[in-house]
């Protein structure tokens, strides 16, 4: 554990540079746990777009694997192959729905730890506050000294667990309320994901189960054991991972139906601007409607009233003078 500490010990001071810039702008404890929240978890949006296609190609392939765990039982070698050319056929990868949450793990131990460390003090018969992780000459670091180490924020000190003695039944109302809102938003979320599962895959009574049952008891236990602070993290990523969901089932609405090549949902169906035309349209019900076939053939109407000029100056009788002439010539 000791190495991992070490491995990350990078992202928590970055994390905790975050946060004490956040609570320089915005002085509340609360409120920077909660912003430091929205600003980590919401590029991994893709991330989570990913994990959920690749674990709906999944889903959708369990009819199929199921057979060939059936019809090659006895042949573990034969039954491997073929499902690796199922997965391969599919362009399917066992831990394509996995990997994509790796980096979230990640990303909570930190949060985990930088919180965590915010109520850190020294040993001996007086402890002294001393926040870990975040500048020393921050104004964050500065407050929690100064306050030896409690984070009262909104009449509630975030360093203290909800089990916790907090003098009134009044002043415990905050800290109930982070516990019963976020195990009603853990259950809800889990209750929108499994309700997205194909009902032709076998293992959903099992997964159903684990996801409706065990992860909102076990967010609950979360919840009663840990401070005030990381618990509000717990809720706020809550929210955002619900709006994550909500939005990649938005864009991709296909998914749940076992559709993997459709196009991603427009945002705003906005049509390309019409560029505007020079010539002047006249209305077809006026008076001044043209024929279509004039506006085809401009040069055949020009040659149109001089072959009727023509006609007409052959069905014009000969002048009478003009004909004695012609007379006259002919003697």
């Amino acid at each position: 554990m000791s190495s991992i500490t070490q491995i990350l010990k990078p992202f928590y001071y970055l994390i905790g540079w975050i946060l004490a810039s956040l609570y320089k702008i915005v002085p509340n404890y609360a409120l920077s746990i909660v912003l430091l929240t929205f600003i980590v978890l919401i590029p991994f949006t893709p991330l989570i777009a990913r994990s959920v296609k690749a674990s709906a190609r999944m889903q959708a392939l369990q009819p199929e694997l199921k057979r060939i765990n059936e019809l090659y039982k006895g042949d573990s070698a034969k039954r491997s192959e073929e499902t690796m050319a199922v997965f391969k056929r599919e362009g399917v990868s066992p831990a394509g729905g996995c990997l994509p949450i790796l980096p979230q793990m990640v990303v909570l131990l930190v949060f985990y730890s930088v919180l965590r460390g915010l109520t850190n003090t020294t040993g001996g018969k007086h402890p002294l506050p001393n926040p870990l992780y975040i500048p020393k000459t921050s104004t964050l670091f500065e407050n929690i000294y100064a306050a030896k180490g409690h984070l009262v924020s909104f009449g509630m000190d975030l360093s203290q667990k909800i089990t916790a003695h907090h003098g009134s039944i009044a002043s415990s109302i905050p800290y109930w309320a982070i516990l019963i809102i976020g195990g009603g938003l853990q259950y809800f979320q889990v209750q929108r994901m499994t309700s997205r599962m194909p009902k032709n895959n076998q293992m959903n009574a099992q997964t159903q189960f684990v996801m409706q049952k065990i992860m909102p008891l076990a967010f609950l236990w979360f919840y009663l054991i840990l401070p005030a602070g990381v618990c509000l993290y717990y809720l706020t990523s809550t929210v955002v991972r619900i709006f994550q969901y909500e939005w990649v089932y938005y864009r991709h609405p296909g998914i749940a139906q076992g559709v993997f090549d459709v196009a991603p949902k427009k945002l705003f169906n906005i049509r390309p601007a019409q560029e505007p035309s020079n010539s002047k349209e006249l209305p077809s019900t006026s008076v001044y409607a043209q024929d279509d076939s004039a506006d085809q053939n401009p040069k055949e109407d020009k040659k149109k009233p001089e072959k009727k000029e023509e006609e007409q100056i052959k069905k014009t009788p000969p002048h009478p003078r003009s004909k004695q002439k012609k007379q006259r010539k002919e003697r």
